[in-house]
């Protein structure tokens, strides 16, 4: 019966970026998404469109091979419909996490050097994806709270932000009161944003 499918060849391999760009490039014509999988090589996912089965194997098994000099270890086949099914999990990239967090893209970066930041689903050419859960997760476990005694010497801002349903007690520090206050203003101006204040930690 001829349907809608994608073929997912895993290989155990680790390209650079650009070698992967250059394999995604030469895939276009099949729709084809090359991803790293942290720890599980690369995958390479195929679409075959008003085919069967065996002929959607066949293709992405040819086309794949004209490309990449390497057997896979390991091919699944399902249709479009469940792939998009899989696809469900709800997917964050670091520019995403950066405005749940409240944070710059480069704290994002820093952060992800960590142990403690979780490790992405997998490296996608425009960049690295999380489950947006594992981040909602850590964001509930972060220890930016005001439990965390701020820098003597500094300007903390304390508040409470709306995070996946529940307020959270947040505190980001400032070397000076300027950079405080604006970040107070900018804080009291976000609906998910209640209760912004400025406390001086000064040691003098």
């Amino acid at each position: 019966m001829n349907r809608n499918w994608v073929v997912t060849l895993t290989y155990d391999l680790d390209p650079s970026m650009a070698a992967m760009d250059s394999w995604e490039d030469q895939l276009a014509e099949h729709e084809a998404v090359v991803a790293r999988v942290p720890g599980q090589g690369i995958t390479v996912a195929v679409h075959a469109d008003d085919t069967t089965v065996d002929d959607a194997l066949a293709q992405a098994r040819t086309c794949a091979a004209a490309t990449i000099d390497a057997e896979p270890t390991g091919i699944e086949v399902i249709t479009e419909e469940e792939h998009q099914n899989r696809a469900g999990p709800d997917l964050m990239s670091a520019a995403e996490i950066a405005d749940a967090l409240q944070i710059s893209r480069q704290r994002v970066y820093q952060l992800r050097s960590t142990d403690a930041f979780p490790p992405p689903l997998a490296e996608l050419r425009n960049g690295a994806v999380w489950d947006a859960r594992v981040i909602r997760q850590f964001a509930a476990e972060w220890a930016r709270r005001p439990g965390r005694p701020p820098m003597p010497g500094t300007w903390a801002v304390v508040y409470e932000r709306l995070f996946n349903g529940a307020w959270q007690q947040m505190t980001e520090e400032r070397h000076t009161q300027a950079e405080a206050l604006e970040l107070c203003r900018r804080l009291q101006s976000n609906p998910d944003i209640r209760e912004a204040r400025l406390l001086s930690t000064s040691s003098d």
